[in-house]
């Protein structure tokens, strides 16, 4: 696929017809279809950040680890410094750091409740609901 040894970033990029058209159907068979899954066996000490995928892994939302990780490489990128700064934060900001697709498919409360299990999340004052999807 054109990667430079070692850029096993690049990989998010990529669809499951992308690698089938490559000959790596079998390939992807192996691992129930999912390049996620695939890349994550294959190279598992690369701290692959799932929600980079263009397909999500279905079990990721499950995996309150991985939803923690995802809002604090979020909030690192929006320079977020307390968490009721979230209220404040746009679509637009959410697409800069690549996390737009799962708040519009999830909501923010959701989300923001796994990360901040002891904070009380009033989906009414986000900038960004699951509604605002229908407008995109």
């Amino acid at each position: 696929m054109g990667h430079v040894e070692g850029d096993l970033a690049a990989w998010y990029g990529h669809t499951h017809k992308d690698l089938v058209s490559l000959g790596g159907g079998g390939l992807l068979d192996r691992y129930g279809g999912s390049i996620s899954k695939m890349l994550a066996t294959v190279y598992s000490s690369y701290p692959w950040q799932l929600w980079r995928f263009t397909k999500m892994p279905n079990h990721f939302l499950k995996d309150d680890n991985a939803v923690r990780q995802m809002i604090s490489f979020a909030e690192g990128e929006l320079g977020l410094k307390e968490a009721s700064e979230w209220y404040r934060v746009s679509l637009d900001q959410l697409k800069l750091v690549g996390v737009s697709k799962i708040f519009l498919q999830h909501g923010a409360k959701p989300l923001l409740e796994k990360a901040y299990p002891d904070l009380v999340w009033k989906e009414t004052d986000f900038r960004v609901t699951p509604k605002a999807a229908t407008a995109v």
